[in-house]
């Protein structure tokens, strides 16, 4: 028989807030990190939220700023309180293993044995572990789902938590059974990052018809009755999913090539009850496969030729949390630019004396984006810009050098010598949040943006906002813009929010010395956006000494191209770039070059609509 629910706990007091804010500071000044007024201010608002009793209607998302120590706050709040009060609980999600791991040592630490049980200790934190054959049986995996109801901290990574609420079963973390075996709510969720609030997936004809078998075997168990109105629901709901996966699968193998797969029914949602049998019963690798088939009904995606035979459709789709049945929190410093919260009613609060950057230097050249097909276009500009990147760090002790993961060991190549000397570091785009490997660098040098694909845009910004949203571009001289705003707002604040956070991994914030980052971009937006992050920053123009391409082979074959078109004639875009062997995105930046542009009008050459049209005679149409 369950135990009743002792709910409440002891209330904090003041003095326990000013005991969690000193050791906060004392901690951070050990680490020779200054802390001023109005981050104690913060820190201490940031603990009464925590431990107020208030229901919370929506995730609060506290913005403190890189180099705030978020982290270290939670630690020692944690430790504090799991020490001190009996009767409190909590669930904590932090990004990586080892962070978990960590942070649960960190609140056992000082483990007690407990008054009147001799021999007794009681520890406070319990980890969630994924399953790993190679150091637990599955058995012992689910068990631990059982043993963390005995602890009053419960510690997990962000993808364990986003797949227990996929699951629907984050309730059984609610409660925890204290010290007395009374069973007490555990309501405050702390999440130290941005949680997984959205999930891409490819999706071809043998992952349905592989999903079609999984849930056929799930939802015939031997073991259910026959008869029963609860059979008949399970019967009803295969039915029903059976003739969208068909509807699926057959829309996938008409597909000749790439294009846009439209919705099937923006209106379907999977029934709880087929959800939970999955949840329960499927013990494959592919755990994300039923959420993604529901996505891929509701929302259609972007199909492509897998090594140009296999038709696959990529699909994004949102991971839903049960945040009313806790009091969550997200602890996230760029939450203020960050476009995954733009919708799903998040809070988000700043800290209201930010940080000044005086010593911050932006070096902004305007004249190059330096996207991949730049380098790919220009394979001469590897060897340039290396050269650049060694002029540059010749001024600075140690430099970050960020470049696109594919081609950066081209460009190690060129720099090896620096790197061996410890001049220059490197490191690719989109290489995850938290490191300690630049903090001792006083320059980054951002060689391009990672863009991530024409649909992935709008597939993701549709999955946030819970509705279709239009995939039409258009390109100019800045790069590929959307025409839905909320598209183009996702995309923008990506790309701000990705670059604010590289720029703080050379930690400009606890540096009492200059720092100089150098940015490639000519969309003026996005340049605003990011220095506008740091207050107090300096800009100026930075013009390379080095010409860092030089004619570029699609360039020059393009206006050929339009050079031998006969007067008079009109050719289709897709004939062209075909007929080139370039990419259609390769081919819409071409079309903003200042050569092919001089070029066109030169030869009479203009587009209309999606044709390029060679006039009869320049010289009567100039009259």
């Amino acid at each position: 028989m369950s135990k009743e629910l002792i709910t409440g706990s002891t209330p904090i007091l003041t003095s326990q807030i000013n005991e969690v804010t000193d050791g906060f500071k004392a901690l951070l000044l050990a680490h020779g990190h200054a802390v001023s007024d109005g981050d104690l201010a913060f820190a201490s608002g940031m603990v009464d939220a925590w431990n107020a009793p208030d229901d919370i209607d929506n995730p609060v998302v506290f913005a403190a700023e890189c180099g705030f120590g978020k982290s270290t706050l939670l630690e020692v709040y944690l430790r504090h309180m799991a020490a001190t009060d009996p009767h409190f609980g909590a669930i904590i999600v932090k990004q990586k293993k080892d962070e978990v791991e960590a942070l649960t040592n960190a609140i056992n630490r000082n483990d007690v044995e407990e008054p009147g049980r001799v021999g007794v200790r009681y520890r406070r934190a319990f980890a969630i572990r994924g399953y790993d054959p190679s150091v637990m049986s599955y058995e012992s995996h689910r068990r631990q789902f059982s043993r963390q109801a005995y602890y009053p901290v419960v510690v997990m990574t962000a993808e364990m938590f986003a797949r227990q609420s996929s699951m629907r079963v984050l309730d059984r973390f609610s409660s925890f059974y204290d010290r007395d075996e009374q069973r007490r709510p555990r309501r405050l969720l702390v999440i130290d990052e941005r949680p997984v609030l959205t999930r891409t997936h490819s999706v071809s004809v043998e992952d349905i018809n592989r999903l079609i078998e999984d849930v056929r075997v799930i939802t015939h168990q031997p073991n259910q009755r026959k008869g029963s109105s609860a059979r008949r629901g399970i019967n009803r709901d295969f039915r029903e999913f059976l003739s969208y996966a068909q509807k699926l699968r057959s829309n996938l193998e008409e597909c000749e090539g790439r294009d846009r797969m439209p919705p099937i029914d923006f209106d379907y949602v999977l029934p709880d009850s087929l959800r939970r049998l999955w949840a329960d019963h499927y013990e494959g690798a592919d755990f994300e496969a039923l959420a993604t088939f529901e996505g891929t009904v509701r929302y259609g995606g972007m199909i492509y030729l897998r090594r140009n035979i296999t038709p696959v459709v990529t699909v994004s789709h949102r991971v839903y949390y049960e945040w009313t049945a806790f009091r969550p929190f997200i602890l996230d410093a760029t939450a203020a630019t960050d476009p995954y919260y733009a919708a799903g009613n998040f809070v988000v609060m700043e800290a209201p004396n930010p940080h000044a950057y005086s010593n911050v230097q932006f070096h902004v050249c305007t004249g190059e984006n330096l996207s991949k097909s730049f380098f790919e276009n220009h394979h001469q500009s590897f060897e340039e810009v290396a050269g650049m990147v060694r002029e540059i760090a010749d001024k600075h002790r140690k430099t970050m050098v960020v470049f696109y993961k594919e081609h950066l060991p081209q460009l190690e190549g060129y720099l090896a010598e620096d790197i061996q000397a410890g001049r220059v570091v490197t490191k690719h785009f989109d290489s995850g949040r938290a490191s300690n490997d630049y903090k001792d660098c006083d320059a980054a040098v951002f060689l391009g943006w990672l863009l991530k694909g024409e649909a992935y845009y709008p597939q993701v910004a549709s999955a946030i906002y819970d509705e279709l949203l239009s995939y039409e571009s258009w390109v100019d001289m800045t790069g590929v813009h959307y025409r839905d705003t909320r598209v183009e707002s996702f995309k923008v604040g990506e790309l701000v929010t990705e670059r604010i956070q590289d720029v703080h991994r050379i930690r400009p914030r606890s540096s009492d010395y200059p720092v100089s980052v150098y940015l490639f971009h000519r969309d003026e937006q996005v340049l605003g956006k990011i220095i506008g992050n740091f207050p107090g920053a300096h800009r100026r123009e930075f013009i390379p000494r080095r010409q860092l391409k030089g004619p570029s082979k699609n360039v020059s074959n393009l206006i050929e191209f339009f050079r031998s078109m006969a007067p008079g004639s009109r050719i289709k875009s897709k004939e062209i770039y075909e007929s080139l062997g370039i990419h259609r995105n390769t081919f819409a930046s071409l079309q903003a070059d200042g050569d092919v542009i001089e070029a066109t009008n030169a030869l009479g050459v203009y587009r209309e609509r999606t044709f390029y049209i060679k006039r009869l005679r320049i010289e009567e149409d100039a009259a």
